[in-house]
């Protein structure tokens, strides 16, 4: 959870300042949604995470 935290400050949150907390919270929701949803890393074949763990759950069926 560290590393997560750490990742979004760093590309996320950098040069952002937000003007309240429901935008800060907005912004968090948008980021994360990208985390688990849209991001492709190379150690997940180039799947994003959810497609991933469906990919893998078929193979066990």
């Amino acid at each position: 959870m560290a590393s997560l935290w750490s990742r979004l400050k760093i590309e996320r949150f950098a040069f952002e300042h937000c003007l309240s907390e429901l935008e800060m919270m907005k912004r968090i929701e948008v980021a994360l949604n990208w985390y688990k949803n849209e991001r492709r890393p190379e150690t997940l074949n180039g799947m994003n995470p959810m497609t991933y763990r469906n990919h893998a759950v078929k193979k066990i069926v």
